[in-house]
C-alpha cells in the first residue's frame, strides 16, 4: 500500500514539473514583493512583444527623418513672393506701359524656385529675377531682354544677353547663396566680321566657345516662359500658382 501511494504521489510530482517547464517555454515568471509583503508572481512580456516595443521608436525617428527631407521653409518663400508680387512699385522693378507678369524657374541649385517678373514683350523689356535667401526675396536685378531671361537650370547660370544692329554685350552671372557675382562680360560684334572682346581684351571665337562652356558645363540654355504665357499680377493668380 505505501509503495502503491509512493508511485502515485512521484507521477504526480513528474506531471507538476512538466507542466510548469512548458509554461516556462512561453513567458518568464518574475517573482516580486507587493506592499504588505506577500509574494506577487508578474509573467514578464514574450520575446516578441518585447522586440516591437524596442522597435518603435527607430520607427517614430524613421518617420521624423522622412519629414525633416522636406524642403525648408516652404511657406516661408511662398508669402515672400506674394508679398513682392502683391506690392510691385518703382522700388522693385521699373514698370512700363505693359502690366507685369510673372514665372518660376529653378536657377540655382537648391529646392526653392526663383521668382521671374516680366516687364513686357518688347526690346527693351527686362526680367527682374527675385531669389529666396536668408528668410527673405532678394532682387537679384534686372536680366534680359523681350521679357525673357536665358540660364542654366539648377546650376546657377544667368546669361544676360542684348543687342542691336550686330552688336551685343553678353554677361554670364553665377547665383550661390542668394548672392550673384559676374563671371565672364563679351562685347561681340558680328555685323561684318565676328570679334569678341572680354573684359576689352580681344579674344578668339575658339577662345570665346571654351570660356562659355566651361562656365556652363556644356549644357544648352533654357529660357523662361514668353511674357504671354506667364501668369497675371493678381490676387487670384498669384494664389493660383504659388503652391
Amino acid at each position: 500500500m505505501k509503495k502503491t501511494l509512493c508511485l502515485i504521489l512521484s507521477f504526480a510530482l513528474c506531471m507538476t514539473l512538466a507542466a510548469c517547464g512548458a509554461d516556462k517555454a512561453d513567458n518568464t515568471a518574475v517573482e516580486t514583493s507587493s506592499p504588505d509583503g506577500s509574494a506577487v508572481v508578474e509573467i514578464a512580456e514574450t520575446e516578441k512583444e518585447i522586440t516591437e516595443k524596442n522597435s518603435e521608436p527607430a520607427k517614430k525617428s524613421e518617420e521624423k527623418s522622412k519629414d525633416e527631407t522636406k524642403a525648408p521653409g516652404n511657406g516661408e518663400w511662398i508669402k515672400a513672393y506674394k508679398d513682392v508680387l502683391l506690392n510691385l512699385d518703382k522700388a522693385d522693378i521699373e514698370l512700363t506701359t505693359q502690366e507685369a507678369k510673372f514665372c518660376l524657374c529653378f536657377i540655382d541649385g537648391d529646392s526653392v524656385p526663383e521668382l521671374v517678373v516680366s516687364t513686357g514683350d518688347f526690346h527693351a523689356a527686362c526680367c527682374y529675377v527675385f531669389t529666396f535667401s536668408g528668410g527673405k526675396a532678394v532682387n537679384l536685378g534686372p536680366f534680359g531682354s523681350f521679357g525673357t531671361i536665358q540660364y542654366i537650370e539648377k546650376i546657377g547660370i544667368i546669361i544676360d544677353s542684348l543687342g542691336n544692329n550686330g552688336y551685343f554685350n553678353e554677361t554670364y552671372y553665377k547665383l550661390e547663396n542668394g548672392i550673384i557675382d559676374a563671371l565672364l562680360d563679351f562685347e561681340i560684334e558680328t555685323r561684318e566680321t565676328e570679334n569678341y572682346l572680354l573684359d576689352g581684351k580681344e579674344i578668339t571665337k575658339a577662345q570665346y566657345n571654351s570660356l562659355v562652356s566651361e562656365v556652363t558645363n556644356g549644357t544648352k540654355p533654357a529660357s523662361s516662359p514668353n511674357y504671354e504665357k506667364c501668369f497675371a499680377v493678381t490676387a487670384q493668380s498669384v494664389d493660383k500658382n504659388l503652391k
